[in-house]
């Protein structure tokens, strides 16, 4: 018989002791993985799912956090969301600092009365990049609206492993222990 590695997804016999490509061990292959929680909180019939995309939209995580603290499924999605929104804000103001630095090192120059003040160009260059990365916290936030737009409580990477936001939440907001 033939079962499926809940780790990799790839199939195979089922006399092995671990998955051939992953090597996960054959007592582990039969759990659920942790990527992928129940979603038995969402509610059809609620506006659970609206809360859920509001809790990735930035500072609008807060409308959800304050309004729907009945819902596991909102309270769940508002925590990894605050969490991104957080990040993002920290991000923004060291990426604000950079800039200074960068803009301070690398100055612009007055170029003629026609053009005016022209940026360096490396320090164009690196202010570019370093607001690049907001793309990243970007990707997190669609993560989590397409696990939303899912009715599931998926984790999103990296965003699971920080607790600290979602515990304050708990702790704060909905005050729990």
């Amino acid at each position: 018989m033939m079962i499926t590695c809940t780790k990799c997804g790839t199939k195979y016999s089922d006399d092995a002791p671990s998955c051939p490509y992953c090597g996960t061990p054959q007592d582990l292959r039969q759990q659920t993985p942790t990527y992928a929680a129940p979603s038995e909180y969402y509610r059809e019939d609620s506006n659970d799912k609206v809360m859920g995309i509001l809790s990735y939209c930035g500072l609008l995580c807060l409308i959800p956090m304050f309004t729907a603290k009945d819902s596991e499924f909102v309270r769940y999605h508002v925590k990894q969301g605050a969490t991104i929104c957080f990040f993002s804000i920290i991000y923004s103001f060291i990426n604000f600092l950079l800039t200074i630095i960068v803009n301070v090192i690398f100055p612009p120059f007055y170029q003629n009365d026609i053009v005016g003040w022209v940026s360096n160009p490396v320090a164009s260059v690196i202010n570019t990049t370093l607001s690049l990365v907001h793309i990243f916290f970007l990707v997190l936030a669609l993560m989590g609206i397409s696990s939303v737009l899912q009715k599931q409580t998926k984790e999103i990477p990296i965003v699971c492993k920080i607790t600290f936001v979602g515990d304050l939440i708990d702790k704060y907001v909905y005050k729990s222990e």
